[in-house]
């Protein structure tokens, strides 16, 4: 049986655009994938696929998909954390997300999830996660600072530990 994100990036994207995408999340951080991705066009709609080209990921989601496959497999399945969405700008959304992350966590129609963003105003990169009642917020990039002024670890660290912290703050809520 292949590996969860695997199969959602199958029926996300089709199996050969899947397995280019996939060894592109595992390849190292200077590796990005070329060409158009086609999951989510700019009406928003999930899903559909128009391009065999292979999608672009964002070396930040790509550091995020991998960790989370590899680490964190039960969490993702234990949560129902699908579908996969990969958006143009590199990002995704693994789960449904509202319009809103600060919404009624409590709210029937708002669902668990897990996703990278970028928001152009602030130029920072979030991981954020609702899971049951809780939701977070976890900086992966600030583009406001240089890269000089920051943790001494490297980025790869830094978001795999962000994405840890995240599992444990939500394993330790349930």
């Amino acid at each position: 049986m292949q590996p969860y994100l695997e199969m959602l990036i199958s029926k996300a994207i089709g199996n050969s655009v899947a397995r280019r995408a996939l060894t592109a999340a595992r390849a190292p951080l200077h590796s990005t994938l070329t060409g158009s991705l086609s999951t989510s066009s700019s009406s928003g709609a999930e899903g559909t696929s128009s391009s065999s080209s292979s999608p672009y990921i964002h070396p930040l989601s790509s550091i995020v998909l991998s960790h989370l496959q590899t680490h964190h497999p039960t969490f993702l399945t234990s949560h129902s954390l699908s579908p996969l969405t990969l958006r143009p700008d590199g990002t995704f959304t693994l789960g449904h997300t509202s319009s809103n992350i600060s919404s009624d966590p409590t709210s029937p129609s708002t669902s668990n999830f897990i996703e990278t963003k970028w928001d152009p105003s602030s130029k920072k990169h979030w991981l954020n996660v609702k899971i049951n009642t809780k939701i977070g917020s976890y900086c992966l990039q600030d583009n406001t600072k240089p890269a000089w002024h920051g943790s001494k670890m490297s980025s790869v660290e830094r978001i795999e530990s962000a994405v840890d912290g995240m599992i444990s703050s939500n394993e330790e809520a349930s």
